[in-house]
């Protein structure tokens, strides 16, 4: 994948189980910290690729629905960050800007959703253990080998973000390997 002139730090894997939330009191539904870990897979890339993949496997269609007003959240606090570190976020990384890098990389997050989704849906009793990987034994077997009591919460999902990608005519030219032509 090309670098763009607009790249970031990626975190390469963004999903809930990557984050760690404090929370003050009871209510679970507004953290007042979050850490992120596991940063083996960052690298400098468009920030739409981490977007893509937070958004897509964390949403329903109900989510989806309201994708321009996410990345209008997502930009807002994006371009606030900027301006705490002294830069201009209008002149570095406009909201159309945000818009071109959605429209080129947001495959990324589609694609990895079918697979990463079983993760975030299995129940915690069949979870895999990833320190149990035998040597040799690629995480592609270990997803297929993944079993979920709610198989209909899991089509649903995945077919409503496969859906929204097609729905919005969303190339395929600029993922690397396989997917792409770069």
């Amino acid at each position: 994948m090309k670098k763009e002139a607009q790249s970031v730090i990626l975190h390469g894997d963004c999903w809930n189980n990557n984050f760690m939330f404090k929370y003050e009191d009871e209510n679970k539904n507004s953290p007042s910290n979050v850490k992120i870990l596991d940063w083996q897979l960052s690298q400098l890339l468009s920030p739409v690729i981490d977007l893509s993949y937070f958004i897509y496997i964390n949403s329903s269609q109900s989510e989806l629905d309201q994708l321009d007003e996410l990345l209008e959240t997502y930009y807002f606090s994006f371009s606030e960050f900027l301006r705490e570190l002294g830069s201009k976020a209008e002149e570095l990384f406009t909201f159309e800007d945000l818009k071109r890098h959605w429209n080129k990389y947001c495959a990324f997050g589609a694609l990895f959703t079918p697979y990463v989704l079983k993760f975030v849906l299995c129940d915690k009793e069949t979870a895999p253990a990833f320190e149990d990987l035998q040597e040799g034994q690629g995480i592609g077997a270990v997803i297929m080998d993944i079993h979920l009591s709610d198989m209909e919460t899991y089509y649903k999902r995945a077919k409503a973000v496969l859906a929204h990608y097609f729905n919005n005519k969303k190339g395929m030219s600029n993922l690397p390997g396989p997917f792409g032509n770069n």
